[in-house]
């Protein structure tokens, strides 16, 4: 699955993130305005060890001046070059800001805590089918009344589990040194060895089967989509509610996310801080639902890491699962959110603070959970405040 999120812009420039995967390795990002002005960055490598996201850094635009981006993936750059079917694209759109010294009204989207809908969904479906299979244990407890026919039913079926469990582990042992030497060819973490479990019994059989086969993943949110109002805010601004006879107010110039673009802790608050499952919460919290998806497309997105991008009440010196030292936590953490975030944002030195400009206006984003700590009680670093009060 390809992705686009426009990131930090200023009056002539933009950085526009992008990711691709395994088959979509290559990249190329233009910008089109009016039908004429148009420019387009040198082809773009995705690299396994970025987890396939790049950033394509844009200068000389015009100012105030609405572009549309287009994304193209291929799986080779010669396939980039020429027009072939197994191309992707994603499209977006930006509008350049005004000049340092404009001093217009303007207005800004502002919200924190993105709790992904579909992750929301698929936690009902994951309890559904728990119940389920409570429901089915329970039954199968029952006693069988002497019927010769329900036993050998009972004995047939959970020999029929315990073959295709064997097969799915017998497949996953030989598929190893294939699986093992592309993590290793791709600069990814190596695959575990597959471990063999207890014989499975027909009840867990069964809900095993439909986990690899499902996921306990919905193709689309029950739930209602906030995201799906606020594209129509981006599309045609803000509607006053007021009167109607008032001039139309313009749509938002960009969105600042306050923390906790993602639940890395939610619905499973010991799991393991890996690499793969920091990348993976981005992923499912921002590209499985596709209103989510176009809006992150639509314009500037800045934002701010807060604990849920690490674990729950993330501090330095603070509880986390397990016993487990809080840099175990830290680093992963940030490698993630680096490659998802922060390399899209205005940052010269890797910080995680940053400042930006929209005309005379200025903004300065605050990290202020990475360096908190419980013993000092402080929660920015001195650097972090020099570089504020200047």
């Amino acid at each position: 699955m390809a992705d686009l999120v426009v990131g930090h812009t200023t009056p002539d420039s933009t950085r526009i993130w992008i990711r691709g995967d395994e088959r979509y390795r290559w990249a190329r990002v233009s910008l089109s305005a009016d039908g004429e002005h148009r420019v387009a960055s040198e082809p773009l490598k995705l690299l396994g060890e970025d987890d396939f996201t790049a950033v394509a850094p844009f200068t000389n635009l015009r100012e105030e001046t609405r572009y549309r981006v287009t994304a193209r993936f291929a799986s080779s750059l010669r396939g980039l070059e020429q027009d072939r079917s197994d191309q992707n694209a994603r499209e977006g759109r930006l509008r350049t800001f005004p000049p340092p010294d404009a001093k217009a009204s303007f207005s800004f989207l502002h919200g924190s805590c993105n709790l992904s809908i579909v992750s929301l969904t698929n936690l009902g479906s994951l309890a559904l089918g728990a119940l389920g299979t409570v429901t089915a244990t329970e039954s199968l407890k029952r006693k069988a009344h002497g019927s010769r026919r329900w036993k050998i039913a009972l004995w047939m079926g959970d020999g029929l589990v315990s073959i295709i469990y064997r097969g799915l582990l017998l497949l996953q042992v030989v598929s190893f040194p294939f699986r093992w030497l592309r993590a290793r060819l791709s600069k990814q973490s190596p695959p575990r060895w597959p471990k063999r479990s207890h014989k499975p019994s027909l009840v867990y059989g069964v809900f095993l089967i439909v986990y690899k086969l499902t996921g306990f993943k919905q193709k689309a949110p029950l739930l209602p989509n906030p995201y799906k109002k606020l594209n129509d805010v981006l599309q045609n601004g803000p509607s006053n509610g007021v009167d109607k006879d008032l001039p139309k107010e313009p749509p938002p110039e960009f969105m600042i996310h306050a923390g906790d673009q993602i639940y890395f802790d939610f619905p499973f608050p010991q799991q393991a801080p890996t690499d793969a499952a920091y990348r993976l919460a981005y992923k499912e919290a921002w590209f499985e639902d596709e209103q989510l998806r176009r809006f992150l497309s639509q314009c500037p997105q800045y934002m701010a890491l807060d604990d849920h991008e690490i674990v729950d009440g993330f501090s330095t010196d603070g509880y986390v699962p397990k016993g487990r030292d809080p840099y175990e936590y830290l680093e992963p953490a940030t490698q993630a959110y680096s490659e998802y975030v922060n390399s899209r944002h205005p940052t010269a030195d890797d910080s995680l603070f940053y400042s930006f400009d929209y005309g005379t206006t200025r903004f300065f984003v605050m990290d202020t959970r990475t360096q908190r700590s419980d013993h000092s009680g402080e929660m920015i670093d001195p650097k972090q405040m020099c570089r504020f009060k200047e």
